[in-house]
């Protein structure tokens, strides 16, 4: 049963999963800034097509992030409302860690390469992208609206 009290507590959980990736993130980048920054790890020297390659595959996911959501997300008709709920953190818990995926991985490619601003560029772009979605308590409850579930007792079905 799923009395808001339980919706509530749901989605202020993923809100502490939110802020830990998006702090690992920015924290990650900082670490990476001040190796770059003092010289203490200077990078190596990757060819411009393999380090611009590795960039654009990295930015790909971040769109990619919103389509896995959506297809983890995806429920069939006739479904209860505990498995809804399920599917939507999943999904939203799928979707931001490719976002941090994106983040970690464009960090590590700066500081491979010794590029600071390559490694702002994908903390911002990953910190950002998270920052737009966040885990909206009133998404669950219009998911379970459209879904033909009341959202004050998401355990009965009309």
């Amino acid at each position: 049963m799923f009395e808001p009290d339980e919706i509530t507590r749901r989605t202020r959980t993923l809100r502490i999963i939110w802020y830990a990736m998006m702090i690992g993130v920015a924290l990650y980048s900082g670490v990476v800034w001040f190796l770059l920054r003092t010289s203490t790890f200077a990078g190596i020297d990757i060819p411009q097509i393999v380090r611009t390659s590795a960039a654009v595959v990295i930015v790909l996911c971040v769109p990619l992030a919103r389509l896995v959501r959506n297809k983890v997300q995806a429920v069939p008709r006739g479904s209860t409302a505990d498995l809804l709920i399920s599917k939507w953190v999943a999904g939203w818990i799928v979707g931001q860690a490719i976002r941090e995926i994106v983040g970690i991985a464009g960090i590590t490619l700066a500081l491979l390469t010794g590029s600071i601003q390559m490694g702002l560029a994908f903390a911002a772009a990953s910190v950002g992208s998270m920052l737009l979605a966040p885990p909206w308590e009133s998404e669950l409850r219009i998911r379970l609206r459209n879904a033909g579930f009341d959202p004050i007792r998401a355990s009965s079905r009309p």
